[in-house]
């Protein structure tokens, strides 16, 4: 069923993009998205354990506030996170499939996947987290030339659009920065 035409519509609410980076490069990558396109929160998903933790502490490095959610924590840590992150306090959580099960976050604008997973079933269930109750969502892939591929046959076979973007350099960060600067400062 995940692959019928009514599972693209019923996930219409929902733009797919993707954007091709080795996979040494995609937590740079991510960060300078972020930089750029400043959404309020998104949802970062890793394939383990210690890549949802690295992850989080190399955007924290970049100056962007995130923590990471795995099967690892205590489960009143993982309730202290989950609850920052619903709250909007936490605007970046990166998280593995299994501590984002059930996970329903209204309102959430993008979810990213650092890499695929092995599974079309498991990118149409992590992109499903946005997009929901008529909100409109972004799906992100990072992807290498391989996961290229298969993202794109996924594409065809589950019947979703699939937008290709550039990095954005230094200069359009720079740019996007001091417009949103402005625009929080005269709006």
């Amino acid at each position: 069923s995940l692959t019928s035409p009514s599972t693209a519509a019923a996930h219409g609410d929902i733009t797919h993009s993707a954007c091709r980076v080795l996979p040494a490069n995609r937590t740079k990558a991510l960060a300078n998205i972020l930089l750029h396109d400043a959404p309020p929160a998104v949802l970062v998903f890793t394939r383990t354990k210690a890549e949802s933790e690295t992850v989080a502490a190399e955007l924290r490095d970049a100056g962007l506030a995130a923590d990471f959610l795995n099967g690892d924590l205590a489960q009143a840590a993982r309730n202290r996170i989950l609850g920052s992150f619903k709250a909007g306090r936490l605007p970046i959580l990166v998280a593995t499939d299994v501590a984002a099960r059930g996970l329903d976050v209204e309102g959430l604008p993008l979810v990213v996947h650092l890499g695929i997973p092995t599974q079309m079933e498991g990118y149409i269930h992590r992109s499903g987290r946005t997009g929901r109750a008529g909100a409109k969502g972004t799906s992100l892939a990072l992807v290498d030339p391989k996961e290229t591929r298969i993202l794109q046959a996924w594409s065809r076979r589950g019947g979703f659009e699939l937008q290709w973007r550039a990095l954005p350099d230094p200069q359009a960060i720079h740019a996007a920065r001091c417009a949103m600067l402005i625009k929080e400062r005269w709006p």
